[in-house]
């Protein structure tokens, strides 16, 4: 007798699946924001899938685009066998605030194929924007306080017109002066008082 024939009418099972954008040479990293001309490498791994008809051996295909153009940057390249990663270089210009996507067409053995895509990787060229900082612990700037020990301050209208706000950092010191106690990290709180301080008389803290 043969060995006989496996019948698969289906692609490749992508529920556990995922593709990375990859820009710090960790391969276990996926990376969502980068600072515009700040990368050396772009490379996409794929991995998570599966196929129980015809078994776990396949052959892919990469792209690299936009959500809406999915081949913009790099049309699919050929496939290739059991090879996951795959170096899409940056001999390329990205524009800042657009979502870039990679896109893997995984075939199985019957030639079923089907596609994956990443969460994206968006690059920035610009700061955030702050409306307003204030002095104090609410809406209301002040100039003096008789408390000693606690240093409040609040921040308004954050923007980020290319990439989302991922978290807001503090600090304080002596206005005109150098010197500035260490950065804190607040997540996406706009509001934050120093505790337990020894504030001086006749200084001004910014």
């Amino acid at each position: 007798t043969s060995q006989g024939v496996r019948v698969d009418t289906t692609g490749p099972d992508t529920s556990w699946a995922f593709v990375k954008d990859v820009t710090c040479g960790n391969l276990a990293s996926d990376t969502d924001y980068a600072r515009l001309g700040s990368i050396t490498s772009l490379v996409i791994v794929v991995g998570g899938l599966s196929d129980p008809e015809s078994g776990d051996t396949f052959t892919y295909a990469f792209a690299f685009g936009t959500a809406k153009d999915p081949e913009k940057i790099l049309p699919f390249s050929p496939p290739q066998d059991s090879t996951k990663i795959y170096n899409v270089g940056v001999n390329t210009t990205f524009e800042p605030g657009i979502l870039y996507v990679a896109t893997v067409s995984a075939c199985n053995r019957v030639g079923r194929c089907s596609l994956v895509m990443s969460d994206g990787i968006t690059f920035d060229n610009s700061p955030s924007e702050i409306g307003a900082i204030l002095d104090g612990s609410s809406a209301l700037d002040i100039d003096y306080q008789s408390n000693t020990t606690t240093l409040c301050g609040l921040w308004q209208n954050i923007s980020d017109a290319e990439s989302s706000i991922l978290y807001h950092e503090v600090a304080f010191g002596i206005c005109d002066s150098a010197e500035i106690l260490q950065f804190v990290n607040v997540g996406l709180d706009q509001k934050f008082c120093f505790q337990e301080l020894a504030l001086k008389l006749r200084h001004a803290y910014c």
